[in-house]
């Protein structure tokens, strides 16, 4: 059987999402995202635990998301985990962390960009994509084989809204 590493989480970000730039022009952003887990334990009480994720989103991705979603925003992200190691500079010893890389991010909080942290722009309309069909790299999950995503979605690569209103609506 092949190997699988895929990532669905939905939360909210604990800060707003940092981009960098690479010596090569490439846009590197990160975030953190909170994962409330919730159930009921066996004496009947309701338990809620928080997951705390570090998130990396590259290119156009990295650059939509820092625009459109900060600190609160709910999104989904779609990504797979990737272990980093480094060598600590105080210590000397090897450290390492799991990170998701995201391939996509879905911005659930809806079309109105950052909310009050970005008054100063036009809120951001970003138009869903049709649903992703099934393949044999994606399966048939909930989010992929066709389903569509949940009402209000909006993908993260977003684009904003169009200047002209009087365009011709083709419908």
């Amino acid at each position: 059987m092949a190997d699988l590493n895929r990532v669905f989480l939905t939360g909210n970000l604990g800060r707003d999402v940092e981009v960098r730039t690479t010596a090569g022009g490439m846009s590197v952003g990160s975030f953190s995202l909170a994962s409330n887990r919730k159930w009921t334990s066996k004496d009947g009480e309701q338990r809620e635990e928080v997951t705390w994720v570090d998130v990396t989103v590259f290119n156009s991705l990295a650059d939509n998301c820092a625009r459109y979603i900060g600190k609160g925003s709910k999104v989904l992200v779609d990504g797979y985990l990737k272990l980093e190691s480094w060598d600590d500079r105080q210590s000397g010893e090897k450290r390492q962390r799991i990170k998701v890389v995201a391939e996509s991010v879905t911005f659930l909080d809806g079309p109105q960009g950052r909310g009050d942290q970005d008054q100063g722009r036009p809120a951001a309309r970003a138009s869903s994509p049709a649903p992703r069909e099934a393949s044999p790299k994606r399966g048939n999950g909930k989010w992929g084989g066709g389903q569509p995503a949940p009402q209000g979605a909006t993908r993260g690569r977003a684009q904003p809204e169009p200047e002209d209103e009087d365009q011709d609506i083709p419908f």
